[in-house]
């Protein structure tokens, strides 16, 4: 490993709240047609979030260091089935996710894999749990409004070691 993670962590701060959760600089041509993605680059770091998929998605955040992958995140899920066509519910659902996603990394000394463990608006709460750390890690993040379960993401990552 020819960085030191202070630096991963660092970078990582920065990620969510200049990319998907905000809609800032957002790739006009995917690398996988179908796709959508988000990409970041900053001196030796760079960082793709690439998705498909609506009520529900699957993702992968990937971080490389002078052009070598060194990390990444999976995740996947979304909408309760029974919630699938109410797309003003995803729309609000969304909206809190990208919330939350905002007040996660950015500026924060604890490594956060996805949102903050609890968010709270108006009428929803985001809560994320997940065990390990940057090198290794896995867990979930839920979505209530109206104290009603309506969104489920799962998703592990960590450091891609040779």
């Amino acid at each position: 490993m020819d960085f030191n993670l202070q630096d991963l962590e660092k970078f990582l701060g920065k990620t969510l709240s200049q990319t998907y959760a905000t809609g800032e600089n957002k790739i006009i041509t995917p690398e996988r047609p179908g796709f959508e993605e988000y990409g970041l680059t900053e001196g030796d770091w760079s960082y793709r979030d690439s998705y498909f998929g609506g009520s529900i998605s699957w993702g992968q955040e990937s971080v490389f260091y002078q052009g070598v992958p060194a990390w990444s995140l999976i995740y996947g899920g979304g909408m309760l089935k029974e919630l699938w066509d109410d797309k003003e519910l995803e729309k609000l659902t969304f909206g809190v996710m990208k919330k939350a996603l905002i007040h996660s990394r950015n500026g924060k000394d604890e490594f956060l894999p996805r949102g903050p463990r609890c968010f709270r608006d108006d009428t929803s709460v985001y809560i994320a749990e997940w065990e390990g750390d940057i090198t290794w890690f896995r867990g979930q993040e839920k979505v209530f409004v109206q104290d009603k379960l309506v969104h489920i993401y799962d998703f592990a990552g960590g450091l891609y070691v040779k």
